[in-house]
């Protein structure tokens, strides 16, 4: 299995979480690339020695990845679903953030939904982006 890491803002008080997050990754032997933005952030936390880096979709896409996973608030997802767009990645949002409508795991599951993904229990559930354009003077 291999995941693409996707991340806006690193806070200080996330940089545990994040920092476990890939701790984990290498433990269960999970292999992933990280937006190249983001890993400029946590380049120094996470301590990897030369990981995949992707700058666009394209090279996303090339990545072959299995899942994408969007650490952050709801916004974060939003923009991770813009990189994804037109691509079958299957997208899992991590709250980092303190609402987090949208993204669906908390940092205290992470442990337990990385499990679930590497032994194969989920469900992808489909999911429509509409796009709208509007026109002034209407």
């Amino acid at each position: 299995m291999k995941l693409a890491i996707y991340g806006k803002a690193l806070d200080p008080e996330n940089q545990a979480t994040v920092k476990n997050l890939f701790g984990l990754l290498s433990e269960m032997n999970i292999s992933y690339c990280i937006e190249g933005g983001y890993f400029a952030k946590i380049r120094d936390l996470i301590h990897a020695e030369n990981p995949e880096v992707f700058l666009n979709r394209e090279e996303l896409i090339r990545s072959n990845v299995d899942f994408l996973v969007s650490l952050g608030g709801d916004g974060t997802l939003l923009e991770t679903l813009l990189l994804i767009q037109h691509s079958t990645i299957p997208v899992i949002g991590v709250n980092l953030g303190r609402l987090g409508f949208l993204s669906l795991v908390s940092k205290n599951e992470i442990p337990s939904a990385l499990f679930d993904l590497q032994n194969g229990h989920f469900r992808l559930e489909k999911r429509t982006v509409l796009e709208l354009h509007s026109q002034k003077g209407l």
